[in-house]
């Protein structure tokens, strides 16, 4: 009896059944890594060409808001100065003093009798006190002419309704009489000159 074989492969179908060939391996490995490297290549500048993207839209955000932002800024330094303008004006309203009240309280307290003004001089300066708020301070001069029995007396009782009368006696700090001299008059007649310095008024 005969064997038959039969082949249903075609001859273009057939591969060789010898084995692969390093040469064959090198050629598909740097085909592989080539292709690795085109990937990451292509990878790469898909990042970039996004993050470019991401970088101009940005910009043209920051350029939207740009003028915005610029006039918050000018807002924010003009109501700075508005507030440093009020806080002055309000330091300048705590700490004035009302001279027209003053002077008709120091009418009053003036014993006419024995005692006329000729002069009332008032200095005020602006400083810094120890705490470092800025303060007014004041100082005044009196002069004129006692005429009394006892003059020393009679401007020491004066003094003393200077610090202590009311509407003196939280304003002033301290009195004291600069001179006692003989007036041209003579007889019980003194001119007398008599300092006083007011407490300091602060801003704050």
């Amino acid at each position: 009896m005969k064997n038959f074989r039969i082949d249903v492969i075609l001859d273009e179908e057939r591969r060789s059944a010898s084995t692969v060939g390093v040469k064959a391996i090198v050629r598909i490995a740097s085909l592989s890594v080539g292709s690795l490297l085109l990937a990451g290549a292509a990878a790469f500048g898909w990042d970039v060409i996004s993050l470019k993207s991401e970088a101009d839209g940005l910009r043209r955000e920051w350029e939207s808001i740009k003028g915005v932002v610029d006039m918050s800024a000018k807002v924010s330094a003009e109501k700075k100065r508005n507030e440093e303008i009020f806080s002055e004006f309000e330091g300048w309203r705590k700490s004035r003093m009302l001279w027209h009240k003053h002077l008709a309280d120091l009418q009053r307290v003036v014993p006419t009798r024995t005692m006329s003004l000729t002069k009332y001089e008032v200095v005020g300066r602006l400083g810094v006190s120890r705490k470092k708020t800025t303060e007014l301070t004041f100082s005044s001069v009196f002069e004129g002419i006692v005429r009394d029995p006892s003059p020393k007396r009679a401007l020491e009782r004066f003094t003393v309704i200077l610090k202590k009368a009311v509407g003196f006696k939280d304003k002033v700090a301290s009195a004291e009489v600069v001179y006692s001299k003989k007036h041209p008059k003579g007889g019980n007649y003194r001119s007398f000159q008599i300092q006083a310095s007011y407490r300091p008024r602060t801003f704050n």
